[in-house]
């Protein structure tokens, strides 16, 4: 039994040793929600809008969006892009909004969002620039990390970040488009997560019990022959 339970340290060692770095940057949305254990946080896509039209903030599911000044004018949720399903969350001027978390969420980790750049595909609004975007992590007035992102066009996209240090929640998420103009960005659903270390695989778990299980059994044997 004893080597089974050092095997087991060994195993989950190996796993965090992959998981160093205390800010990691997703492009799969599957690999994030696997990894996070971040669920939908919004119900963009099915609000059932046929063209929701806002000048100021607005809520939806757990998350607050404000425009932010100088850069946004308005909010628009409608069907912009056939990349994602259902309805999109459009922005007017410089695609840059700041994201409050509820509270609800808890102490927030991780964050991700679907996303689409059009560049020959339909519901461009003006001549196309190639886009560049900040996000930065707040706690309040602190900031937690920071990075930027650039996506393939005419696409389905996502954007994920992790933040695995225990002692960097944030509450808040600052979208910049910092290179771009008033061509149109969408973006769909939106995740969090409040995990800071990987979620099990079931394979890895089941893996691990039936190690322990067929360890058991062996030990039990020789333990038996030994008596006998």
């Amino acid at each position: 039994m004893r080597r089974f339970v050092l095997l087991a340290v060994v195993v989950f060692c190996c796993v965090g040793e992959a998981w160093a770095d205390s800010l990691v940057v997703f492009n799969s949305r599957s690999d994030f929600l696997s990894q996070t254990g971040a669920v939908a946080v919004t119900n963009i896509s099915t609000t059932g809008y046929s063209f929701f039209d806002v000048g100021a903030g607005f809520t939806n599911g757990d998350l607050s969006f404000d425009l932010v000044n100088g850069q946004s004018t308005r909010f628009i949720i409608s069907d912009w892009t056939e990349r994602l399903a259902g309805n999109d969350l459009a922005i007017s001027g410089l695609e840059s909004a700041d994201i409050n978390i509820g509270l609800s969420v808890g102490p927030m980790h991780s964050f991700g969002f679907d996303f689409v750049e059009p560049q020959f595909d339909k519901n461009v609004a003006a001549a196309f620039v190639e886009s560049t975007f900040s996000v930065t992590l707040m706690n309040d007035t602190t900031i937690v990390g920071s990075f930027t992102f650039e996506r393939p066009n005419d696409s389905a996209q996502f954007v994920g970040v992790w933040a695995t240090d225990p002692s960097e929640a944030f509450d808040r998420v600052e979208i910049r488009e910092t290179v771009g103009g008033i061509e149109n960005e969408f973006f769909g659903e939106f995740y969090a997560g409040t995990a800071t270390e990987p979620v099990p695989a079931p394979t890895t778990v089941v893996s691990l019990i039936g190690l322990g299980i067929m360890l058991s059994l062996t030990w039990a044997r020789r333990r038996s022959r030994a008596r006998s």
